[in-house]
């Protein structure tokens, strides 16, 4: 058996794909597989796939399929990885050239279903950003600290029965596919590992689906992504973790996004969702460990206080 499948979806990314495959193709650790799903991409990727299909034919293994989003190629390539784990790289962003054998080392020596890591976020204008993929508050690390992290899917390499045994996949054609899908796989595994090491860089790009700089109605996706994870994680050991990262989501994270297009009707819909789910969030632990601005205005966008956090928002963008 190989050691790890690395699933690579792509769409539209021929200005960034070589340094993608660059990374994988020059790995130290060498028995892995890298499949190169090709998702109906209208640009000159699939020349750029062949070519190193070509050249690595031990190595890459080219795919091609209707265009159905991130989370439909990510599920199309799963039932042909060979590995003993499976890793999700974006085609536009790249990885440290010991990611392979660092993740996998650190799996078989501590007996592990899911490994995390850390990444480097990197930018248009060359400057480079360490970041962990947990909130300040975690302090230790278990599987209710794998909860709360940053729920993507590229900063982790995963035993692939947790996907062929359980059948979670990732749902198609939606926004927040990661949010709705990668929490739920703690429920599958408690052999969760962290690696405290950044083996991925990460790239900031303007035209991005989460650096969208034009409103969209699929913004509010975020709701039914939020609702996914609520019924994936309901009735689990995991409910004060599921009821935070659901309450950050629509009532912090989403409502700024949609505060700066004026779109008070869709902050209403993030807010009346955890409302209804979860009457009593203000008491949740970790809420409650939050600093009190934090507490302030989500209570602001609660009370629909809009142009007040309009101003904050504004404020602290430009200090």
């Amino acid at each position: 058996m190989l050691k790890l499948s690395i699933i690579v979806p792509v769409y539209n990314v021929e200005e960034y794909l070589e340094k993608c495959l660059d990374s994988l193709v020059n790995q130290t650790m060498k028995d892995i597989e890298i499949l190169v799903i090709n998702d109906g991409s209208p640009d000159n990727s699939q020349r750029i796939i062949d070519a190193y299909a070509s050249e690595y034919p031990d190595l890459i293994f080219s795919y091609q399929k209707e265009n159905g989003g991130l989370g439909d190629a990510r599920n199309f390539a799963i039932p042909y990885c060979k590995g003993e784990y499976i890793a999700f790289i974006d085609s536009d962003d790249y990885v440290r050239e010991d990611f392979a054998e660092k993740t996998y080392q650190y799996a078989k020596e501590n007996n592990l279903d899911i490994v995390m890591f850390n990444a480097i976020w990197f930018y248009p204008d060359g400057t480079e950003e360490k970041r962990s993929i947990f909130p300040k508050f975690v302090s230790g690390f278990n599987d209710k600290a794998y909860i709360l992290a940053q729920p993507a899917a590229w900063n982790k390499i995963y035993k692939r029965e947790i996907w062929t045994k359980s059948g979670l996949k990732f749902p198609v054609q939606l926004w927040y596919e990661d949010l709705a899908t990668i929490p739920i796989t703690a429920k599958y595994t408690s052999k969760i590992g962290y690696l405290e090491e950044e083996l991925y860089y990460y790239r900031q790009r303007q035209n991005s689906i989460m650096s969208n700089t034009k409103y969209s109605p699929r913004l509010l996706e975020i709701v039914t992504a939020c609702d996914l994870l609520y019924q994936g994680l309901k009735g689990t050991a995991y409910q004060e973790e599921m009821e935070y990262v659901i309450l950050f989501q629509l009532i912090y994270f989403a409502s700024y996004r949609f505060i700066e297009y004026d779109k008070y009707e869709d902050i209403q819909k993030c807010v009346e969702y955890v409302q209804e789910k979860f009457p009593n969030w203000r008491k949740n632990t970790y809420y409650q460990k939050r600093p009190k601005t934090f507490k302030m205005l989500c209570e602001l966008i609660v009370r629909k206080r809009y142009k007040i956090v309009k101003f904050l928002m504004m404020k602290r963008n430009n200090p």
